[in-house]
């Protein structure tokens, strides 16, 4: 999984989720979460929210563990507290796992609620969520003077590079095939310097017969070395005149029928941000119906339940394959993860931890499915629901 560890840092920033390492369990793992800002002067208080944060867990471990162990614990919050630059940095949520044995941070490109946990294992529910949506796709940017590929999701999206080898403009393709007389150099679509070619008085047969040939050279590399490899859908991105003939002659299945209208080298990555998640949020949808579909299925043939109780005992025995949970619903007390047993205990209990946490990390560490939805969504009266891979015992 992807780490991006700094020398002489206290934590790792982390690029993918989950991590193994945050599947782990120990007596005293810290999750904290908060919004962020990416300009002033609105950033200017997302080291303060931070600093109120910490104090409330220092006021929990001083319960727990000595004064030297707590320094020690807070050593990477006092890190991130104090680094300029990291805030400087910031995007527009944050996470920040701790455990005895390391400090890992996510910097996240969507809102986070402020809560901080300690318990034995992360809060994970809301890196759940967050990676849940971020459908992964890739975008075809194409022109009549080069094209380009782009990969993401819809937090982030990044230019992929071409191999150098690779020929990209219409005359590096057709060579001696191209057609000449017809083109002129001109700047096109909002301004770039970008050579562009347009008509003049030539055959349009020729033309068409030259972009024809270049759009089904761009069609077969792209769906050969990408698509085939990744599986990815893919969002055209082109002015209107070349979509429809590039979709016309497109063998790509991965190639999507909606696209985004606009000239590439004018539109920056997180421009394309939004109009790509317009395209993919149907398809995200449609996933998560189908695990409700499924799990109402399943529960006439008795394989589901939204009995706390009865999830715990599956999740015991690895017999939860998706289990679907509300974000914010808690159930406070202890698990026992040697009989499968809920106790709830009292509010301020000092073994209190969120239970459906430790299901949820418990599911993962499983190969199980963990789905966050909101409150409606959620099957069944209780926040927490459950398919099960076979009959339970």
């Amino acid at each position: 999984m992807g780490k991006a560890g700094v020398m002489g840092m206290l934590y790792q920033v982390m690029n993918e989720f989950p991590e193994t390492t945050l599947l782990e369990r120990n007596e005293i793992m810290i999750s904290l979460y908060q919004p962020t800002h990416r300009h002033a002067p609105e950033n200017k208080q997302d080291p303060v929210l931070f600093s109120n944060l910490i104090r409330e867990i220092e006021l929990i471990l001083k319960e727990k563990i000595s004064e030297e162990e707590l320094t020690e614990r807070m050593g990477p919050f006092r890190q991130i507290e104090e680094d300029k630059e990291f805030w400087n940095t910031a995007m527009d949520g944050l996470a920040v796992l701790a455990s005895p044995d390391g400090c890992y941070v996510y910097r996240l490109a969507d809102n986070m609620p402020a809560r901080t946990d300690v318990g034995r294992r992360f809060n994970l529910r809301p890196l759940v969520r967050y990676f849940q949506t971020a459908e992964r796709f890739q975008i075809l940017g194409i022109s009549l003077d080069g094209f380009a590929m782009f990969e993401g999701d819809r937090y982030q999206i990044d230019r992929v590079a071409l191999d150098e080898d690779i020929p990209v403009t219409m005359n590096q393709v057709l060579g001696e095939e191209h057609t000449e007389g017809y083109l002129s150099h001109g700047s096109y679509g909002g301004g770039g310097e970008t050579a562009m070619y347009h008509g003049h008085g030539a055959k349009k047969d020729d033309k068409d017969q030259d972009t024809e040939k270049y759009f089904r050279y761009i069609d077969g590399l792209v769906a050969g070395k990408y698509s085939q490899t990744s599986g990815l859908p893919l969002i055209l991105l082109s002015h209107q005149e070349h979509s429809g003939e590039f979709k016309k002659i497109s063998a790509n299945d991965r190639l999507l029928s909606e696209g985004i209208k606009g000239y590439y080298p004018d539109l920056t990555v997180e421009q394309l941000r939004e109009p790509a998640w317009r395209i993919m949020s149907p398809f995200y949808q449609q996933r998560i119906d189908r695990l409700l579909d499924d799990y109402y299925k399943a529960l006439n043939k008795e394989l589901a339940s939204d009995n706390p109780v009865d999830i715990a005992q599956a999740t015991l025995e690895g017999n939860v394959e998706t289990l679907f949970m509300e974000e914010d619903t808690t159930l406070q007390g202890t698990w026992d993860e040697e009989t499968g047993e809920i106790m709830l205990n009292e509010l301020n209990h000092p073994e209190n931890t969120d239970v459906l946490s430790e299901l949820a990390v418990a599911v993962m560490k499983q190969q199980g499915r963990v789905v966050i939805l909101s409150s409606e969504q959620v099957p069944g009266k209780t926040g927490v629901a459950a398919r099960f891979r076979h009959e339970t015992s």
